[in-house]
């Protein structure tokens, strides 16, 4: 499952996309929009993010991980002129993901991605995921169908949440965060998984500075944190 449906957290799982490019993130207001941990910053052409995590998985602790991503450039995918290519580096592979950020909706669209040679397109519209929510409002989409190299493989309901601001401590230092809850409801080759995604987006920057994810299926469970260690944004240090 991790490599299938957990794929897509390369990028739909990022806090991406804004108000402010300020990498400072001890930003000490709070607020009653998830808007605030919205950076188009991090979306824009030539934008190069870095981040080091660590990871715990099922209670096990495993080395920490870089990943990189860097918006390479605007295309037209899956009829969209505005579209935007991500590379996302992770130790030697280097996958790709596109993407629409809406700077006015404070919303990103994940329209489809490259993941080891496979194509995975998103229909009809892609995968949005909208941060104009006010504290305790829950946006809920219509059913994603998920393409992989043409054929349908899998469908997602997703539904997310604005919880309430939240300032936490992980080994990067102390941030000030949205507290936001993705939940993704699969059927992927018949088999039914609801995976909660707990992230914590960091205001200003728009970094996912800690993420929680808890998923079923069946009679298997998954648990995965990962919390930032350290993090530039176009070579600039987050702290």
């Amino acid at each position: 499952m991790k490599r299938s449906f957990f794929c897509v957290a390369l990028v739909v799982l990022n806090g991406c996309g804004g108000s402010g490019s300020d990498t400072n993130s001890n930003n000490s207001g709070n607020s009653t929009s998830a808007t605030a941990c919205f950076n188009a910053d991090l979306n824009a052409i030539g934008a190069d993010v870095t981040v080091v995590n660590t990871r715990v998985v099922n209670g096990q602790s495993e080395p920490n991980y870089t990943e990189r991503d860097v918006v390479s450039g605007q295309v037209t995918y899956e009829g969209y002129t505005n579209a935007r290519e991500v590379l996302l580096y992770e130790d030697s592979v280097v996958n790709k993901a596109y993407i629409v950020s809406d700077e006015s909706q404070q919303q990103v669209i994940t329209l489809g991605q490259i993941i080891d040679g496979e194509e995975i397109i998103y229909k009809p519209n892609g995968i949005q995921l909208d941060y104009n929510l006010r504290a305790g409002e829950t946006r809920e989409y219509p059913t994603v169908s998920v393409l992989t190299n043409g054929t349908q493989t899998a469908t997602y309901d997703i539904s997310f949440t604005f919880e309430k601001n939240e300032t936490i401590t992980v080994p990067a230092g102390e941030f000030n965060t949205c507290l936001m809850t993705l939940t993704f409801d699969v059927v992927e080759n018949g088999v039914s998984t609801n995976a909660v995604f707990t992230q914590n987006i960091g205001v200003s920057n728009g970094l996912m500075i800690r993420e929680e994810t808890n998923s079923t299926a069946g009679n298997s469970t998954f648990t995965e944190v990962n919390e930032l260690v350290s993090a530039t944004i176009n070579g600039e240090i987050v702290q």
